[in-house]
């Protein structure tokens, strides 16, 4: 199973999701959907799949993933994925540049940041 620094997809994002969710306890309803995410450096990893996935079942909740990374053969692999809730951006946060606009829609913007790339 794709590993997530020492866990799995699936218990990444279930962690994530109940941290994202622990900071909107104010009664976070599907009317707040679509939530926004931000995957900082995604690399080819499986998480914003498994983000959507865990707040979709658990809390129903539905949400979309801005996944960037500073690698264009990483965004290459992760978007072959063809998930519509994901979209995939080269970004590179030394070069001064604004990063990619997360999706619309309501909610907060979780950052979750994973080694799957790092630069030298």
């Amino acid at each position: 199973a794709p590993r997530e620094w020492f866990l799995s997809a699936g218990a990444a994002a279930d962690s994530a999701a109940a941290a994202l969710l622990s900071h909107r306890r104010s009664g976070l309803s599907a009317a707040d959907s679509p939530l926004r995410c931000l995957h900082l450096g995604c690399g080819t990893s499986n998480l914003g799949g498994a983000i959507c996935d865990a707040l979709e079942s658990e809390h129903r909740l539905a949400a979309t993933v801005t996944n960037v990374d500073y690698s264009p053969a990483a965004i290459d692999v992760a978007a072959r994925r063809a998930d519509p809730r994901q979209s995939y951006h080269v970004w590179d946060v030394t070069d001064g540049s604004q990063p990619p606009a997360p999706p619309h829609g309501s909610g907060a913007i979780l950052t979750a940041c994973g080694p799957s790339t790092t630069r030298p």
